[in-house]
């Protein structure tokens, strides 16, 4: 009886770049491949391919549509079924488990001439029509800095729901822009309280993340692309998060079980901040 499987590829796309992997398991080293793998009982597809993206490369992504399918028989008696998918890279910094041992992100240009499988030529080939047929939605519309504040306490992160922005409707970190003159920590004490109801007690590790966020359309119809740059501060506070808060960004804030922000309900920096 032929034994079937269900796997799932993406191409990662970014900046004109697609995310290519060196494989190193069962003297499989020096062969290219493309993030993903098999499908679980239960999981759908993008589901599958979520979870299998971030085991492998510890990266946040959107998974956009599917590029093609195929299948083919890796052994007698096998066959394997299996969709590629296009995706847009988010954030984080790769960080590759056992399964290879190196990275790069490889341009779209250069595919031709590399010596890449066929395969992969063909999928990133798929991709790089999909990103040129999208250019506008990829193209950033507006840049932003801000400084926000995670605090976590027994499994929840403190979030407020944005209710103006390229965010607006979705979880975000408590922070945002400095006034003229404040310091960073001034900035996150006042937006703290501006936008939870709570003041801020400790401020602790700083580190910085830069991120993309498309989806939203701008004032003139055109299709939005943010790219965000975060410096973020480990911090505790004091006070209940106030629900009802009125403020010119925030709808509310509360305590948010840390497993329930995903791609769709949450900012992506609300993702870089509990990647660590």
């Amino acid at each position: 009886m032929n034994k079937t499987r269900v796997a799932v590829k993406a191409v990662i796309v970014c900046n004109g770049c697609f995310l290519l992997l060196e494989r190193r398991q069962n003297g499989e080293e020096g062969i290219y491949d493309l993030p993903g793998g098999g499908v679980e009982t239960g999981e759908s597809h993008t589901q599958a391919l979520t979870r299998e993206i971030f085991e492998e490369t510890g990266l946040t992504v959107r998974i956009k549509r599917p590029l093609r399918t195929w299948s083919f028989s890796p052994r007698a008696g096998e066959t394997l079924y299996g969709v590629t998918f296009l995706a847009e890279y988010l954030s984080g910094t790769v960080r590759l488990s056992a399964e290879h041992g190196s990275w790069q992100w490889f341009p779209f240009s250069r595919t031709a001439d590399a010596g890449l499988p066929r395969w992969i030529r063909d999928e990133s080939a798929l991709a790089a029509e999909a990103v040129e047929r999208e250019r506008d939605a990829f193209s950033v519309t507006r840049i932003h800095r801000g400084i926000y504040g995670i605090i976590r306490r027994e499994g929840k992160i403190l979030l407020i729901r944005k209710k103006r922005g390229p965010y607006t409707g979705l979880f975000d970190l408590p922070g945002g822009s400095p006034e003229k003159g404040e310091s960073e920590e001034r900035t996150l004490a006042r937006e703290l309280e501006e936008e939870t109801g709570c003041r801020l007690q400790s401020i602790g590790e700083r580190r910085e993340e830069n991120v993309f966020f498309r989806g939203f359309i701008e004032d003139d119809g055109r299709p939005g692309g943010l790219f965000h740059t975060g410096i973020l501060f480990d911090c505790t506070v004091d006070g209940v998060p106030d629900r009802d808060i009125s403020d010119l960004d925030s709808d509310g804030a509360s305590w948010i079980d840390e497993k329930e922000p995903t791609t769709q309900n949450a900012a992506p920096m609300v993702l870089a901040a509990l990647r660590r």
